[in-house]
């Protein structure tokens, strides 16, 4: 009985801690007026990623918003809610000294 309880409350307390009903999208970009690497990676509840190369924001701000816009909107349309509407970004300094940021947006279910 007592293991019972004791497994009961494990289960429990992994579905409320877990990061279920989560999407998250994170785009990766080259700076330092490198045009070379755009890309979305999309990452559903289950762990599922989808990585999608888009037009470099520097190249063409217009296709790039409309290309970000598509991806964003197909998961919203699926019941999901954006949680940060404008996330920070982040740099790095890759190989051949490459600057490359990154940024996040999370959705939740509805």
């Amino acid at each position: 009985m007592k293991n019972l309880i004791l497994s009961l409350l494990l289960v429990v307390s992994g579905s409320l801690f877990a990061q279920n009903k989560v999407y998250t999208i994170t785009e990766q970009y080259s700076g330092l007026n490198n045009t070379s690497l755009d890309k979305i990676i999309v990452t559903d509840p289950s762990g599922v990623t989808e990585t999608h190369d888009i037009t470099h924001f520097l190249k063409d701000v217009v296709k790039h918003d409309s290309e970000f816009n598509k991806i964003l909107n197909a998961v919203i349309s699926k019941g999901y809610v954006l949680l940060n509407p404008s996330p920070n970004a982040h740099g790095d300094m890759g190989a051949g000294m490459q600057s490359v940021f990154t940024r996040t947006w999370f959705l939740s279910e509805k």
